[in-house]
């Protein structure tokens, strides 16, 4: 057995676990990290700081342990019963299979955040999205999470509503949208007067604050590496 070290980005790492390359062992503990702790690790990415090290087990065509999607939990209005929600392409068959031993707890969090994984049961702590905010001041408040039944209310699944509020959806309100044409639409619906209520642009001054605001999320997402560690078999 052999072993690797390496990085990935958040825009692959998402592909991975989307096509179901990286899974969990069944026997790892489940999703356990706060609201908090998630925001945290996002404020991390889009300012461009260290975000840890993720250990893989290369798997054969006939893992040696119960494989799943990363995941968290929610309830089955059908079975009336507290199932969980998987992330990925139903039915996607990989080329390679890798067990995530260490990092499980990061890569569930980029899935929700940048992926749209979330609780449709509002009742459950991660039945919501999150934002970038442009208006805060500071990059410490600049990730906000709003529950589903705030996005519901305010129509925050809209872009044009979002924006206006000066939030832009980290997950795109778009099904199937790619990461680079989402964020180039963010930078040119920030200075489209029609984004927000009273159809008029913020001063000069703090639209360009905002559009560097926007410039260095997206350079922190698509240039922040994990540091990988893979053990080959």
């Amino acid at each position: 057995m052999g072993l690797t070290v390496t990085d990935i980005n958040v825009p692959t790492l998402l592909d991975k676990l989307r096509k179901r390359e990286w899974l969990v062992p069944r026997f790892q503990r489940d999703f356990v990290w706060s609201t908090a702790a998630v925001t945290d690790l996002l404020i991390s990415i889009l300012e461009s700081r260290p975000i840890g090290m993720a250990t893989l087990w290369e798997q054969s065509s006939n893992p040696e342990v119960e494989l799943l999607p990363v995941n968290i939990p929610d309830f089955d209005p059908l079975l009336k019963k507290t199932t969980v929600r998987h992330f990925g392409e139903d039915g996607a068959v990989p080329n390679k299979l890798f067990a995530i031993l260490d990092g499980r707890q990061r890569c569930t969090a980029i899935a929700m955040a940048f992926g749209g994984l979330r609780a449709l049961d509002g009742k459950y702590r991660f039945a919501g999205r999150y934002y970038l905010d442009v208006r805060a001041q500071e990059p410490s408040e600049r990730v906000v999470f709003r529950k589903e039944s705030e996005v519901k209310k305010l129509k925050l699944d809209i872009d044009a509503q979002a924006i206006s509020r000066g939030l832009f959806p980290l997950n795109s309100n778009r099904d199937g949208e790619e990461i680079m044409p989402q964020w180039m639409r963010y930078l040119q619906a920030l200075h489209n007067s029609t984004f927000y209520a009273d159809g008029k642009l913020p001063e000069k001054d703090e639209l360009e604050r905002r559009d560097e605001i926007l410039k260095q999320a997206f350079e922190g997402l698509v240039g922040t590496k994990l540091l990988l560690r893979a053990l080959n078999m």
